[in-house]
């Protein structure tokens, strides 16, 4: 839009990576070939998963070390020398 009045400034001015953001955001919906749309979900399905895995082994390994400081033999050794540093005292 053309003003007379010098308004031309005043109107959004995106630069290419602002405009590109937006188009990415419809290129799935703007895509004719099914194939190119469903090459285009399963990229992100599998990309999704990969952060779901990665997640799920990360809080199996954080379990592992909890576990371990509850129960494992570090545990049991302070649990053993807490307890008999009681006994002593009594």
């Amino acid at each position: 839009m053309h003003h007379k009045k010098g308004l031309d400034g005043v109107y959004l001015k995106p630069t290419k990576d602002e405009c590109f953001a937006e188009f990415k955001k419809a290129i799935l919906e703007l895509s004719i070939d099914d194939s190119e749309r469903d090459k285009i979900k399963i990229r992100k399905l599998e990309s999704e998963n990969s952060e779901l895995e990665k997640s799920r082994i990360e809080i199996e390994e954080m379990r592992k070390r909890m576990d371990e400081l509850e129960y494992g033999s570090k545990a049991r050794h302070a649990s053993y020398a807490e307890n008999m540093l009681k006994f002593r005292r009594e």
